[in-house]
């Protein structure tokens, strides 16, 4: 006979899967997707913060796993993501640079920085507003490009389309 047997879960454990650690993002109020796993028997209570950084950072909602933010200068940005139950906390931690906004030049028509990590949609930042939509196979690689970001595309069927909003 077991007298006086408790059983308790473990802290949560917590993985950041989205941003890639040291990602780049352009500070021009566009947001950033953020996205962790959080392994608990539980419920536990998520909170997403920014440990340090240059600025402020605006989450859309900082109690769910997946959710967005924004920077309110360039710099560099440490974010932490906590999941807490009634045994203690776990947390992960990434870094996140924030690019100064591109000037704009009226005579540049498009520029696509494909740097976007997740959707469809690669956003210009020329000023134009001539965003361009995947199609097909495309995997958003943030932070794989010669410079910055980078779209692999499959070789077969995808692609990325503008519409010609010439006057």
């Amino acid at each position: 006979v077991l007298d006086n047997v408790s059983v308790t879960s473990p802290m949560p454990s917590v993985t950041i899967n989205t941003p890639a650690d040291g990602a780049t993002v352009t500070s021009n109020g566009q947001s950033l997707r953020l996205a962790a796993t959080i392994s608990d028997s539980g419920t536990p209570a998520i909170t997403w913060s920014m440990v340090s950084g240059p600025g402020t950072v605006t989450f859309a909602n900082t109690a769910l796993a997946d959710t967005s933010a924004t920077f309110s200068t360039p710099g560099s940005y440490l974010l932490r993501c906590t999941a807490t139950n009634a045994n203690g906390s776990g947390s992960d931690e990434r870094e996140v640079n924030v690019s100064a906004p591109i000037a704009t030049d009226s005579a540049l028509a498009l520029h696509l920085r494909l740097d976007e990590a997740t959707g469809v949609t690669a956003a210009d930042s020329s000023g134009s507003g001539r965003h361009a939509t995947a199609s097909g196979t495309v995997a958003w690689q943030a932070a794989g490009g010669v410079l910055d970001g980078a779209a692999e595309f499959d070789g077969a069927n995808s692609y990325l389309s503008i519409a010609d909003n010439a006057a």
